[in-house]
């Protein structure tokens, strides 16, 4: 080959290789970018796989939590269902209980209706009954007329009263008597009835003057009225405390006899206690012999002042310890106050009776009687 040729061979084979060397550079590019590019991808890949791992762990952790979240639910579900079950049940009991309340309710309002219908019929019936007691008793005008000086303290525990005074004059004779029956109210209503009936009988009608033998046929009056009888298998003890005088102002004398009562006599500005017989009248034990009751007669003078009286006013609670007010305070106060007018008496045992009984009950009937003869 001749020379010149080779000379312009060469740069071909230069320019050709060249060629390929760019060709081959940019195949190198190409797949250098494609290996960039598949790089890039499974960089991408592989970090989309790490965060599906861990959504894959967080969402298995959030089901977890779920399932315990549903379960706690659910027991807490069944928890309420329970409470309200029973909530149920006792708002039905409730609803129950509300209408046996209504009706128990409307029952005590009947009762309370009935109650008081009967009550006021009661009460209708006592008020009728202290107008018969009282109708009873002597008149105030009537022992003014035959005792001008004296006067009367009497205050009944409830409407009706165990207690009674009874005065009666025949000629020249003034009879009082002073009695506190067994009970009181209704039952010593009744007995008061009894005892103003028998004395009525044996001093008016029998003119029974003698005050032993008036107890001693009042005594037997009761007995028979309330048909005791010692040989009985029941014992019955009701009867009266009762003290009586036989006023003779001609003779200048007072007759007393007391059945389980004491009296006080005021001569010669000297107070005497007259104690009575241990004896109440009506009494009926099978073991307690017959009882003889005993007469105290009393010279008088001008100024002398008898107090016949029931346990009422002594016995009652007050003061500032709520005790009794006893026979020896009772006794000091009719002393310290016996010269004034009996009106003026009156008025202070009144005072007295109610000051020292203040907010406390009177516990039984009250029977004071003062005589002053002149």
């Amino acid at each position: 080959m001749p020379e010149n040729h080779k000379k312009k061979t060469i740069p071909k084979k230069i320019k050709s290789l060249e060629e390929k060397i760019m060709e081959l550079e940019k195949a190198n590019s190409k797949l250098q970018k494609a290996y960039d590019k598949s790089r890039h991808r499974s960089i991408e890949i592989f970090g989309k796989q790490v965060d599906a791992r861990k959504a894959k762990n967080f969402y298995e952790f959030e089901g977890d939590l779920l399932r315990n979240t549903n379960k706690a639910l659910e027991e807490k579900n069944i928890k309420l269902l329970k409470a309200n079950a029973k909530a149920r049940r006792r708002t039905i009991d409730l609803f129950g209980k509300h209408i046996d309340l209504k009706k128990a309710k409307k029952q005590i309002e009947l009762q309370n209706t009935e109650l008081e219908k009967k009550n006021l019929q009661i009460n209708d019936s006592l008020n009728y009954a202290k107008l018969i007691q009282e109708a009873t008793l002597p008149k105030k005008d009537y022992i003014e007329k035959i005792l001008p000086n004296s006067f009367i303290f009497f205050k009944p525990r409830d409407v009706v009263s165990g207690d009674f005074y009874w005065f009666e004059k025949i000629d020249n004779l003034i009879f009082a008597a002073a009695v506190d029956c067994t009970g009181h109210g209704v039952p010593g209503a009744f007995m008061s009835m009894i005892g103003t009936t028998l004395l009525n009988e044996i001093v008016v009608e029998n003119k029974t003057f003698d005050t032993a033998q008036i107890l001693t046929k009042l005594n037997l009056g009761v007995i028979h009225s309330l048909n005791q009888r010692a040989d009985s298998n029941f014992v019955q003890n009701d009867g009266m405390d009762i003290t009586i005088c036989c006023i003779n102002k001609e003779k200048h004398s007072i007759d007393i006899s007391c059945a389980g009562h004491t009296c006080y006599v005021i001569n010669n500005e000297t107070l005497s206690t007259i104690r009575g017989d241990i004896f109440p009248v009506g009494d009926i034990f099978p073991n307690r012999p017959k009882p003889k009751f005993t007469q105290h007669s009393v010279k008088i003078n001008k100024e002398s002042t008898i107090y016949m009286f029931s346990d009422g006013f002594q016995d009652q609670f007050g003061g500032e310890k709520n005790e009794k007010y006893l026979s020896s305070n009772f006794k000091k106060l009719l002393w310290k106050n016996h010269n004034l007018s009996m009106k003026k008496q009156y008025e202070i045992l009144r005072e007295q009776f109610n000051t020292w009984k203040g907010k406390y009950q009177q516990i039984d009937d009250v029977l004071v009687i003062g005589i002053n003869i002149s």
